[in-house]
């Protein structure tokens, strides 16, 4: 009986052990990644021709649009 006793004192504590694991590991990875998110335009420069001038004019969009078929979609790749 006192075996049966400390077997499930000793399940219920590994149990809370796990749970109490598996919240911190959450709370952490949480935590990192607004961190993390906050270096991804650390060296990109907006202000930059390529980022503030436009390849094509919006005339030229609509007009490579009205062009497009089923057959053949407008191709936009390769345009920065």
């Amino acid at each position: 009986m006192f075996r049966d006793a400390v077997t499930d004192v000793s399940r219920r504590t590994g149990t809370a052990i796990a749970k109490g694991a598996a919240a911190l590991a959450v709370t952490t990875a949480l935590s990192a990644a607004p961190s993390l998110a906050q270096n991804m335009l650390k060296n990109v420069d907006l202000s930059s021709p390529e980022m503030t001038e436009a390849e094509l004019t919006r005339a030229e969009v609509e007009a490579r649009l009205a062009a497009a078929s089923a057959d053949q979609p407008a191709d936009f790749t390769r345009m920065r």
